[in-house]
C-alpha cells in the first residue's frame, strides 16, 4: 500500500537520512515535494 505523508516530514528524518546522510542535504529539498512511502501488511493466515 502506497501512501503519502500527511504529518510533518520530518518525522520520517531517521529514514530519510538512510538515502542521504546529510541532514543538511535533506534539509534543502524536504519541503519542496510529496513524500510517499510504501508499507508491508501481512495476516497470520498468509504465514
Amino acid at each position: 500500500m502506497a501512501m503519502t505523508a500527511r504529518l510533518p516530514k520530518k518525522q520520517y528524518l531517521d529514514l530519510l537520512l538512510f538515502a542521504d546522510e546529510q541532514e543538511s542535504m535533506v534539509d534543502r529539498y524536504i519541503e519542496r515535494g510529496a513524500m510517499s512511502m510504501a508499507t508491508l501488511f501481512s495476516s497470520a493466515e498468509n504465514n
